[in-house]
């Protein structure tokens, strides 16, 4: 939670004393040991504001305004920035000066501003209505909820006109300085100055205005300009009654195609509303009243706040109207009408209305009158077709294409034409001209229907056509990021679709060890330092930048923030084609959900190689603790033995004690053999660790199976000397591919295992055939046997089936085993003998394919 605070100057008009005013307190501040920094002030005409000035530290001035960087390197405790509601020049990293506090009081550092009323979001219409003229740059009154302290610069506004105007006896006219002006603004300035002395006088004492969620303002907008005047009335009958508010849109069938101009005066009034603290919501519904009065009756609204119906008396009078239909329909709110200006809806790239209409007059004209000349020289043929028809035809047609207007006229002029040169009328308004006025009522009707439906079919199909394209884009790269399994697939099918879907070039910035780190890129980009500088700022703040954004808005790129989980995991840098600049509203939607679904996959792949880590570490530690657990006692015991027999001899020689020769080479054959013993033990481990590794590495060669099999009997006999050992060579073996000492390492810890569970001057058998294209051996001892749950468990890593005789071993011989013969291609299994014993067999594929690792 950060501890700065923020006190807005407030005045009425420029030249009331509020940069002296701020100058001032900052002074006391200071001399109070406050460590005060003036960012941007504006150099002040009076000498003694001069004066409070240069007792103060000033940032050195910046091309770019507010020097962010440098403030928050510095972080003074209080920093000064005057005019609030100013507009940072080209390069700044804001577009607006009151987003360069916004990010000055999320660090932690308090800030000192000034503020004109006409400035304040929410009374940007009540100005422009009081003083005719219209407020350019304005302040989201979220700046002034925030405000810890809010002090009114006041000053008469005859001071004031005489401070700004000496030898001027009247101000200008047509401009803020009118004293009407100044009067209705101080006015302003107080009301809104007496609600916070309000609110915290309440405060203070206890009580409040009205509990927060006893009212519920819900206001209506639409897609048209007027609909940033109804937010604002929203929010300032939300602050009077200290209430909830939303701000809701209604897509009917109708509306769902609306052109790019109507979606982005949408986005624009959400934007304000979110801004200045409301719920925006966006709901489906058949008709515009529908979606209300179901919206009101589930959040409990109480207020509805929507524009004064420009409907005609007709849709009033039948109940058409939405607003006519939410009246009579008996819902439990108020309904606040706002009679919002009309603002014609301008579209970028369209000519002027009457360009439109005269345009489409021609064009209606000239098709009349080419159907009347073609009418009129097939006339006297015999079976030629009536012009009703044809007229109606022609109707429908321009009405499809040109719109209501066009239909109707072409319907009165169809009407004309057919009267005067097939109908033979005089043009009258005697009861035989009835059927032509049914005629041109019916034709104009059917006009205007096919228009009106043919409007709403386009609509309806330009939103169809966008929402499968994005259903399409984002249920196949679902699909895609579902089947990755690694971070190069996942980014790959992310930039591929971008580039397919908008043709942009994109770069994927990965969060690595606390830096931002190139992890895949398609097209030309290239980052500068201030781009690597935008990068890092928007992964700090969560927020895009750059192209079509209010933060580093000259840069050509736009940076997304890449979230999951509302932490940061990189950032997504898209350059724009220089042919289309701008995305749609509805290209922005589908781009801010590839995002999203990148930003889940990114997480989702991360979360995999974490837990494949932990279950790495895991293992380890369980394979560590097993290892110690058993290893221990068979580490000791050669040792031990190995120790035992080399003391008493060493003890024999210091002492001079006498010692038989056959006491002495038993002593020396029971350290070798215990020696060997841990060499074996030593083997094993690493052969394991080189397996688990995937170190372990064969070289396949042509080996005879009866060498094979002849060396390890020879390596191993000294601990054969009390066994019976048979073998069994097939002679039809080949030569088999394989690794010819790997390979004796299994045959010889299956003879091992034979030697350990099975009694002394018992038969071990060794044998070896080819069946189904591979080589056989086996190793089979007259032991007790293995129990049959564990035939399959006894190859795992340490583990040993359960002996009363405590036979030693760590219990890897035969998980190494088993790691050999797979590498080899082969497998390897454990069976009991019909008539006592364990056997083991092991293939080895003869026919190898290629070199395995």
């Amino acid at each position: 939670m950060s501890n700065s605070r923020l006190k807005i100057f407030l005045s009425y008009a420029d030249g009331a004393g509020k940069t002296s005013a701020m100058l001032s307190d900052a002074f006391q501040q200071k001399a109070r040991g406050v460590d005060v920094l003036v960012a941007w002030v504006k150099l002040p005409e009076n000498s003694e504001t001069r004066q409070l000035l240069e007792e103060l530290e000033v940032l050195p001035p910046s091309s770019h305004g507010v020097d962010l960087d440098e403030v928050l390197r510095r972080r003074p405790q209080l920093v000064l920035v005057d005019e609030l509601e100013g507009v940072n020049p080209a390069g700044s990293r804001h577009l607006y000066r009151w987003q360069d506090v916004e990010e000055l009081l999320n660090a932690g550092i308090s800030v000192y501003t000034t503020l004109n009323i006409l400035h304040v979001e929410s009374l940007k219409d009540t100005v422009e209505e009081i003083t005719g003229l219209p407020v350019e740059q304005t302040v989201p009154d979220r700046l002034l909820d925030r405000a810890d302290e809010l002090e009114v610069v006041d000053l008469p506004p005859e001071e004031l006109l005489e401070r700004l105007h000496p030898h001027s006896p009247a101000p200008p006219a047509g401009t803020l300085r009118q004293k009407s002006n100044l009067l209705a603004l101080r006015q302003l300035t107080m009301r809104r100055a007496a609600m916070r002395v309000e609110d915290q006088a309440r405060a203070l004492l206890g009580t409040a205005r009205a509990p927060l969620g006893t009212e519920r303002v819900c206001v209506g907008i639409s897609n048209r300009p007027e609909a940033e005047r109804l937010v604002r009335e929203g929010r300032m009958l939300a602050d009077a009654l200290n209430a909830e508010w939303f701000v809701l849109y209604v897509e009917t069938p109708t509306a769902a195609g609306e052109r790019a101009e109507e979606r982005a005066n949408l986005l624009k009034a959400m934007r304000i509303a979110e801004e200045n603290g409301a719920n925006t919501l966006l709901i489906p519904a058949e008709t515009i009243a529908e979606g209300i009065e179901s919206f009101c009756r589930q959040q409990g609204i109480t207020r509805l706040v929507l524009g004064k119906p420009r409907d005609p008396l007709w849709r009033m009078r039948l109940g058409v109207s939405p607003v006519e239909h939410l009246l009579r329909s008996g819902l439990p709110v108020d309904v606040i009408l706002v009679d919002t200006p009309h603002k014609p809806l301008v579209r970028a790239g369209t000519p002027p209305r009457w360009w439109v209409y005269l345009r489409n007059g021609g064009a209606v004209f000239l098709a009349v009158l080419l159907v009347t000349l073609l009418g009129w020289s097939l006339r006297q043929r015999p079976g030629a077709m009536g012009m009703e028809g044809i007229y109606l035809l022609l109707v429908i047609a321009l009405s499809f294409w040109l719109g209501r207007s066009a239909g109707v006229l072409a319907a009165g002029l169809s009407t004309l034409a057919f009267a005067w040169f097939f109908f033979g009328a005089s043009m009258g308004l005697d009861g035989a001209d009835l059927p032509l006025l049914l005629t041109f009522l019916g034709w104009a009707t059917a006009g205007w229907v096919t228009a009106s439906l043919a409007r709403a079919v386009r609509r309806q199909t330009r939103a169809m056509r966008w929402r499968q394209v994005q259903s399409a884009v984002l249920n196949t790269l679902s699909r895609e990021l579902a089947g990755a399994l690694d971070m190069p697939a996942v980014l790959s099918i992310i930039v591929r679709h971008i580039v397919g879907v908008f043709n942009r070039a994109v770069m994927v910035l990965l969060l690595e060890e606390g830096q931002l780190k190139v992890a895949h890129s398609e097209g030309n980009v290239s980052l500068s330092e201030r781009d690597w500088k935008i990068s890092r700022w928007v992964l700090e703040h969560r927020r895009p930048a750059g192209l079509d954004t209010d933060t580093f808005a000259d840069s050509p790129m736009r940076f997304i923030p890449l979230m999951a989980h509302d932490l940061p995991v990189g950032v997504l840098v898209v350059v724009p084609d220089p042919a289309s600049h701008t995305l749609l509203p509805e290209q922005r939607e589908i781009r801010d959900g590839i995002a999203g679904l990148a930003s889940l996959a990114i997480e989702r792949v991360r979360l995999n190689q974490q837990a494949q880590q932990a279950a790495v570490l895991q293992m380890t530690e369980k394979l560590q603790t097993a290892l110690l657990n058993s290893i221990s006692h068979d580490l000791r015991t050669p040792l031990s033995a190995v120790e035992g027999s080399l003391s008493s001899l060493l003890e024999a020689e210091t002492n001079g004690l006498q010692m038989d020769r056959e006491t002495r080479l038993d002593l020396l054959e029971n350290a070798t053999e215990e020696a060997e013993r841990l060499n074996r033990l030593v083997g094993n481990l690493l052969d394991m660790t080189r397996i688990e590794a995937g170190a372990l590495r064969i070289r396949r060669r042509p080996c005879d199976v009866q060498d094979l099999i002849g060396t390890a009997l020879t390596q191993f006999q000294r601990r054969l000397q009390d066994r019976k050992v048979s073998t069994h060579i097939a002679s039809d073996i080949p030569e088999v591919e394989m690794d010819f000492v790997l390979i004796e390492q299994v045959l010889e810890r299956l003879l091992d295992n034979a030697v350990k569970y099975s009694p002394p001057g018992s038969e071990i058998n060794v044998e070896a055939k080819v069946r189904d294209g591979a080589l056989y051996i086996s190793v089979a001892d007259r032991g007790e046997g293995i129990p049959p749950e564990d035939l399959e468990r006894i190859f795992g890593k340490f583990y040993r089936v359960q002996r009363p005789d405590g036979v030693s071993g760590t219990g890897l011989g035969l998980s190494i085993c088993k790691g050999i013969v797979e590498i080899h291609g082969g497998r390897i299994w454990a069976e009991n003998r019909p008539d006592g014993g364990a056997k083991f067999t092991f293939t080895i594929p003869i026919k190898a394919s290629g070199e395995s690792k």
